[in-house]
This record gives C-alpha cells, sequence and structure tokens, in this order.
C-alpha cells in the first residue's frame, strides 16, 4: 500500500536534510517489550543484559548484597583474571546501573541538546509505531506525541545537556543477580537492592558539581530527567509545569518511529503537518536509511534504539542501530569493528561541553552571566565555613563544598559581567 507518510516526510527529507534546524537530537529509545521481557543477554558477551545509568552500586560489585552478586560483569581484557577487570571499557567506573530489570524501566526516550542556549520551548517529539502489526503504522492508537511547554526551563538549554524523558515513575528497583544467563528469565532470580530510586521530575543540572571550571568533578550532572504523568496530561487534559495536555510517551519496537518538530509545527499527524519545523526525522528502524554507517539491523523487543556516533546536528537514522545495552543518562557505548568482547566504543561529547571551561565564577544556574538570581541562589543556601559537599550550582564556586563568605565574595567580583 502506497504510504503517503512516508512520501511528505521523503520530500521533507531531501529539502531540509535529516535535522534540518539542530538543536536537539535522540540518543536513545527503549525498545524493551511490555510484560516480562528483558534486555536480551548472550554469556558470550559479558557487557549484554547489563544497563548503566540509574542506581548507584558499590564498588565493583553489582549490588550492596554482595557476596551474592558475582561482582563486575565485564571480562578482563587480557585474560589475566577471568571474569573480572578493575575498569570497565573506556573508564567507566561501574559505579551506577539499572542492572537487569524487566521492561527495562518502561517507555522513555534520551535526547541531547547539540546548540548552545538551546530553546525548546513548545517543541514537539512525536512518534509512530504498527503495535497492530498489520502492516499500516500510525492507526489509532498507534502514534502520539510529548509536547514540551513554555517553562522556562525549556528555555536556554546549554549544549551537551542530556535529557530524559520517561511514562513510569519507578519508586523501587528490584534487580536480578548478574549474570542470569536464563533466556527467557521466566522465573529470574531477584533480589532487594535496598535502593529507591523515583523517576520523577528531576531538573537539577550542575556539570561542575564541586569543583570549579578548571578542575569539574567527575560526578557533575550532565543530565535532567523529566516524567510524562499520562494520568494528567492525556486521561485528564491538563497541562503540566513541563509537558502540555495530550502528551503521551511510546517507544517499542513495533516499527516505531520518532519525529523531533520545533514550535512552529502546528501539529504533527497522520493526517498533519510532517514538514513543518522539523528538527529531527524520522528516526526508526523502517528508514529508508537505517544503520547504513553502522551495520544495524531490525529492533526486537530485548533492545534499543541507539545513536552510534558522537551526536551532534544533522545525524539522520543511518547513525542508529538496535543495541542491547543501555547507557541511559549517560553518553553511548557500543561496539566497534565487530569486537564483540568488550564495548570498545563509546560517545565523545566534548565538543558540545567545550563552553564549560569558561563559565564564570558566580554563574550558579549556568546562564553565562553572574546576577541577581546568582546571588539569590548563594544566598539562599549559605552553610558558612565547615560544609564539604555544596555544589557550584548552590553556590559553592571556590569547590570547598561550603558555601560562604569567601564565595560572595567571588561572585561580587563577576557580578554584572
Amino acid at each position: 500500500m502506497f504510504d503517503s507518510r512516508a512520501a511528505r516526510v521523503a520530500g521533507a527529507v531531501l529539502a531540509l536534510g535529516s535535522s534540518a534546524f539542530g538543536q536537539l537530537i535522540l540518543n536513545e529509545a527503549n525498545a524493551v517489550g511490555l510484560g516480562n521481557s528483558f534486555i536480551e543477554i548472550d554469556p558470550s558477551k559479558p557487557y549484554e543484559g547489563f544497563d548503566y545509568g540509574i542506581i548507584p552500586h558499590s564498588g565493583n560489585n553489582n549490588s550492596p548484597t554482595a557476596p551474592l552478586d558475582p561482582g563486575n560483569p565485564f571480562n578482563d581484557v587480557d585474560g589475566a583474571t577471568p571474569g573480572v577487570q578493575m575498569s570497565l571499557p573506556n573508564g567507566w567506573t561501574g559505579d551506577t546501573g539499572w542492572a537487569r530489570i524487566a521492561q527495562n524501566g518502561g517507555d522513555w526516550i534520551e535526547l541531547v541538546v547539540t546548540q548552545d542556549f538551546a530553546d525548546l520551548r513548545g517543541y514537539w517529539l512525536y512518534w509512530e509505531n504498527d503495535d497492530n502489526q498489520n502492516g499500516t503504522p500510525a492507526e489509532p492508537g498507534e502514534f502520539g506525541f510529548v509536547r514540551l511547554s513554555f517553562d522556562p526551563a525549556w528555555a536556554g538549554v546549554r549544549a551537551g545537556t542530556i535529557l530524559t524523558i520517561s511514562e513510569d515513575d519507578m519508586a523501587a528497583e528490584i534487580r536480578d543477580r548478574y549474570p542470569d544467563f536464563i533466556d527467557p528469565p521466566s522465573a529470574p532470580i531477584t533480589h532487594d537492592t535496598g535502593h529507591r530510586y523515583g523517576l520523577g521530575d528531576d531538573p537539577r543540572f550542575d556539570p561542575i558539581g564541586v569543583g570549579t571550571p578548571a578542575s569539574p568533578q567527575e560526578d557533575g550532572d550532565w543530565h535532567v530527567h523529566f516524567r510524562v504523568d499520562e494520568a494528567v496530561t492525556q486521561n485528564q487534559n491538563m497541562d503540566t509545569q513541563y509537558f502540555l495536555a495530550g502528551s503521551n510517551i511510546k517507544a517499542d519496537n513495533d516499527d516505531w518511529r520518532h519525529f523531533i518538530f520545533d514550535a512552529t509545527n502546528p501539529g504533527p499527524g497522520p493526517a498533519g503537518d510532517l514538514v513543518t519545523g522539523l528538527v529531527q526525522g524520522p528516526i526508526g528502524e523502517n528508514e529508508f536509511d537505517w544503520g547504513q554507517f553502522t551495520g544495524g539491523g531490525g529492533v526486537n523487543n530485548q533492545e534499543l534504539i541507539a545513536l552510534i556516533a558522537d551526536p551532534a546536528d544533522g545525524l539522520g537514522a543511518g547513525w542508529y542501530e538496535d543495541v542491547d545495552f543501555s547507557t541511559f543518562g549517560r553518553p553511548n557505548m557500543y561496539n566497534v569493528g565487530g569486537n564483540e568482547a568488550t564495548l570498545g566504543g563509546a560517545q565523545d561529547f566534548s565538543a558540545l561541553r567545550a563552553w564549560l571551561a569558561s563559565v564564570k565564577i558566580g554563574d550558579a544556574n549556568y546562564d553565562d552571566q553572574v546576577d541577581q538570581a546568582d546571588f539569590e541562589i548563594l544566598m539562599s543556601n549559605m552553610t558558612g565555613p565547615g560544609a564539604t559537599d555544596t555544589p557550584w550550582s548552590l553556590g559553592s564556586f571556590d569547590g570547598d563544598g561550603a558555601a560562604d563568605m569567601q564565595d560572595v565574595s567571588l561572585l561580587q567580583l563577576n557580578f554584572g559581567a
């Protein structure tokens, strides 16, 4: 059957390119299926089925309940200590992760801001799929959108920010012992980690953390997360602070594809406008150039969709592929050169995040100016000498972890700059 949607999108791509205006791109999307579906796992690929990005671990063990867990899932690269290596590929510390949980966190997508001070207010994140599996996508119930509100939080977003949006608010995560090579895991052995991590709104952004621009800490927070509460925005048809009414997120493996439009689009949909304000898309396994640069295959219900390139404007479906390893809220890691023993590739965000080195002392909110707003942030978080864990974004500009009069003096030196 002739797909008029595909024809219109192809025309838009030819005229505008797959990323017409930039600012925001898809980085990762969870296609792991509903119910008792898990990330695919294969004992010959020791990383497979492991998911970094959410829950803190302890040292090289995968949970605080060691020794029940066998520890680091990655094989030693030189074979000296089979089954364990003290540092993960590309210097990954291995200190965070979901591990292997049913549905891999539900419906969620991950985006990267590719242009500095991006104004994302009113952006549309539009999706379609073929849940009915009848070969005709975007029938009723098979399409929807997440529309960002006009809240100031979406204005002036800094380049290199990783933005995740989820449907579920998982207040408690139960993780499997690793490795569990039962596939499918009809009755996986689980235990309670003791960790509780809600995926509600987490708009805090603090890439310096506790430190200075010249020496930012490794735990700098480049990741912001928002939850689409469909019970409010869709079922009750109400706007919320961060999303406009009708927002409904879905990510899956049923011929799913994703578009990003800016605020000029009047409303995307099967009978709507898939051209105006096109920022990126479509991205999906059935697009004409899917995986041409990565060798990507089809996406199944044990996998994710991921960008296998450094994030930048102008990247279309050719740079995406199906993967079985998730780095929620962190740069993607992936295989290179066909080496399935370790994850040899990692996204490089340094070009997008180069602005961090020139942040002015006193600029607590990272808006490139030191002003009254920064002073008010500092004064509302004054700790006095002795504190050790107050971050830059709360006023510790000298990196000593305290928000005190020394930081007030530093702010005053740059006030108005």
